[in-house]
């Protein structure tokens, strides 16, 4: 019995649906310019592959590239769980920024946060 894999996810991301996909949805030249010179220099490795797009714009659960498209972004990486340009968890960010250019060494804000 001969089984077809369908080859579209990490370091094998080379198919016929990837270039299907990047011509119907990069409709600017400044995306497909900008994601060749990714390209050039991405580091190729196992279970990763160069960008799909070019963001301009994230917030909350939307991501929107260079050319206004909007997509909800379901991948995440934990960012999901907050999202993109999260005013608390970036003011809190910011505070221990502030602390640690001072304060190299535990302190109470850092315990706390």
């Amino acid at each position: 019995m001969e089984h077809k894999i369908l080859k579209t996810e990490g370091d094998v991301n080379i198919s016929e649906e990837r270039i299907k996909w990047q011509e119907k949805n990069n409709s600017s030249s400044e995306i497909r310019n900008l994601l060749r010179k990714d390209s050039e220099l991405f580091l190729h490795q196992a279970m990763s592959t160069p960008c799909l797009d070019v963001l301009q714009k994230c917030d909350a659960a939307t991501i929107e590239n260079l050319d206004g498209k909007q997509y909800l972004d379901f991948h995440g990486n934990n960012v999901h769980q907050i999202g993109f340009s999260n005013s608390y968890l970036t003011d809190k960010i910011k505070t221990q920024y502030t602390w640690l250019l001072w304060y190299m060494y535990k302190n109470k804000t850092f315990v706390k946060i």
